[in-house]
């Protein structure tokens, strides 16, 4: 049994942390913040941050 929890505990781990990023994933697209700098909005890399046309 003891051999059994060995594995189990860092599989259920994993499950766990994967569902989060999916979570996290989802909520970044209900919120329209996924691909923020992809689909516009300034980078602000530059310093031309108030004139930026990207």
């Amino acid at each position: 049994m003891e051999e059994l929890f060995t594995y189990l505990i860092p599989i259920l781990v994993l499950s766990v942390l994967v569902a989060g990023w999916g979570a996290v994933q989802f909520l970044a697209k209900k919120m329209n913040v996924k691909n923020h700098i992809d689909h516009g909005g300034c980078c602000g890399a530059c310093e031309n941050r108030d004139t930026c046309s990207k």
